[in-house]
């Protein structure tokens, strides 16, 4: 298992830009003070040991000299942003609350759908595996603020209140 003393000996990490950079030369292409990481499946990972981590797990052992307990949570939504202070750790269900839109959105609202049968716009919220909905509406912005309230009500982290 990665140690942070070992972690420390291949990189440096700077907590204020979130970029981890090699703190000696990794083989023919990666030189000392190069930037670290590729991006694949929506995060920078980081190849140490022939295996490859997660940036931002990397940031978490750095900086704490333990692995996390649980996820670590992007505060503002940005899986790119591993600047320290952007960090926290979470619980799967803490990090999912946090999460954005969907792909597939097109409200403009996270939680808001059109209801073509009943021709307005239905607000709810995932929490804990169950929907829990807050009622259709005309307007779009009302649902979308309707959604929001919900969230707040129910979630326990929310990327307004912790940054």
């Amino acid at each position: 298992m990665l140690t942070q003393s070992r972690l420390k000996e291949l990189l440096s990490y700077d907590p204020i830009t979130g970029v981890f950079t090699w703190a000696c030369d990794h083989g023919p292409r990666a030189k000392k003070g190069d930037v670290a990481g590729h991006t694949r499946d929506r995060y920078t990972t980081i190849g140490v040991d022939g295996k490859n981590h997660m940036v931002h797990r990397l940031a978490w052992l750095y900086m704490t000299g333990e692995h996390p307990t649980h996820e670590v949570d992007h505060r503002d939504g940005d899986v790119f942003n591993n600047r320290w202070l952007n960090l926290r750790d979470a619980t799967r269900k803490q990090n999912t609350e946090n999460r954005g839109d969907h792909c597939k959105n097109t409200s403009g609202y996270r939680g808001v759908t059109w209801y073509k049968r009943n021709n307005k716009w239905g607000a709810s919220a995932l929490h804990d595996g169950r929907r829990h909905f807050a009622g259709l509406f005309d307007c779009v912005h009302d649902a979308g603020r309707a959604a929001e309230a919900l969230r707040q009500s129910l979630f326990t982290h929310h990327r307004e209140t912790e940054q």
